[in-house]
């Protein structure tokens, strides 16, 4: 079934009314990065931390960057600008488009496609100054040796921070001999003896390929019983759950098989919702330009039942991010490029019919192509934009 059809006159007459764009950030493509891409992260100070694939120290040829958007002492202020990591390409990686995560001590995990001794890639933390404003300090927690343990792609995944320990997936690598390549992991790392100290590589699961999935893409959770859901890209793809064996490793489960065509295809981003339930977005869909879904738990045993939130058409279509906050409120963008505009910010809001009600909230100025947004302090919500064609990114906030 599907709740909410979006055709362009339908998304024009639900305005951006009562909504603000601001513009945090205009990266200028060189020295201050460019090409803004992975999800930014907003800590509990209101900082928002993100990265950018391009640019940094070596100008237009640099590897990109860590940086830091510091929340401005009073709320009114302007958000501060500040690089907080120049990568080299070298033992440090290069190239980021995952997103950084905090933990509660404000130290920052990310990774990298590739390093200098880590064909598969990197994991580094990079742990906070003592007073603000002064030097972070960047560890290598891991790196991918691009066989069974997995190698990170190009495209960014993120990292949970569960137990003390991180999450992840790598799109390929692994056992399974379906795949050139391999077919993708779930791994984690446990702490080392201190930060600067290696972390302990573990492998959770080993994508098997086929019908059991390849090509992880995101992980999501845990919930309250420790699962975690990954989703995959290989064939149709697939919607899992990952639970604790108790052994070290995971037990997958399939919550759900797409079929492709409206069906949908190709889920990437999953979040958690009420009672169990899940939320995500997919190729495919009713217009064959992308969908919004939600996944809901059988109450007695059997199938887990999808129902369709939103299908995307014309300028609005491609949603490649999905954020959800504490009322159920769902958030995501359409992405630009030339042929779709700028791009558009959009909610989907819960009616008391179990329907979502379509509401355009931003669009891609001063830049273009939205990549992502995320919650942050208040409700409002922050973002990037990687420019396209037209410029080198920025990074902006939209206050409802």
């Amino acid at each position: 079934m599907t709740r909410l059809h979006l055709a362009a006159c339908v998304a024009a007459l639900a305005g951006a009314a009562h909504a603000k764009a601001i513009d945090l950030h205009d990266f200028g493509g060189s020295h201050d990065g460019s090409g803004p891409n992975g999800p930014v992260t907003v800590d509990s100070q209101g900082d928002v931390f993100g990265t950018t694939f391009n640019g940094g120290r070596l100008g237009y040829k640099g590897y990109g960057i860590v940086f830091e958007l510091a929340a401005p002492a009073q709320g009114n202020g302007a958000f501060t600008y500040r690089i907080i990591h120049n990568f080299t390409g070298g033992t440090d990686g290069g190239l980021p488009s995952s997103p950084v995560m905090v933990d509660t001590a404000g130290t920052l995990y990310g990774t990298t496609p590739s390093a200098t001794g880590a064909p598969g890639g990197n994991v580094f933390a990079l742990t906070p100054p003592p007073q603000h404003g002064g030097k972070w300090r960047f560890h290598n927690l891991y790196l991918f040796q691009n066989g069974a343990d997995g190698a990170l792609g190009y495209f960014g995944t993120p990292l949970v921070l569960a137990g003390g320990a991180l999450y992840g997936v790598t799109q390929t690598g692994g056992s399974s001999l379906q795949c050139t390549g391999g077919c993708g992991t779930v791994f984690y790392l446990t702490p080392g003896a201190n930060k600067a100290a290696p972390w302990t590589y573990h492998l959770g699961y080993s994508f098997p390929g086929g019908a059991g999935g390849s090509l992880p893409q995101n992980i999501a959770g845990p919930d309250v019983n420790g699962v975690f859901y990954a989703t995959t890209w290989g064939g149709n793809g697939l919607v899992l759950s990952l639970t604790p064996d108790g052994h070290g490793g995971l037990t997958a489960a399939t919550l759900y098989s797409f079929s492709g065509g409206q069906d949908g295809a190709a889920p990437d981003d999953v979040v958690l919702g009420p009672a169990g339930s899940l939320f995500g977005t997919a190729l495919g869909g009713t217009y064959q330009q992308g969908s919004v879904f939600q996944l809901t738990p059988p109450t007695g045993g059997g199938a887990w039942t999808k129902t369709i939130l939103a299908s995307f058409k014309g300028e609005f279509a491609a949603p490649v991010s999905l954020a959800r906050n504490a009322a159920g409120v769902l958030a995501g963008v359409s992405f630009g490029e030339i042929d779709y505009g700028s791009g558009r910010v959009w909610t989907l809001n819960p009616q008391p019919d179990g329907t979502y009600t379509y509401r355009n909230v931003g669009h891609g100025t001063p830049s273009r192509n939205p990549e992502n947004v995320v919650y942050g302090l208040g409700g409002n919500l922050f973002g990037v934009m990687d420019g396209g064609d037209s410029d080198d990114g920025a990074a902006f906030e939209i206050v409802q």
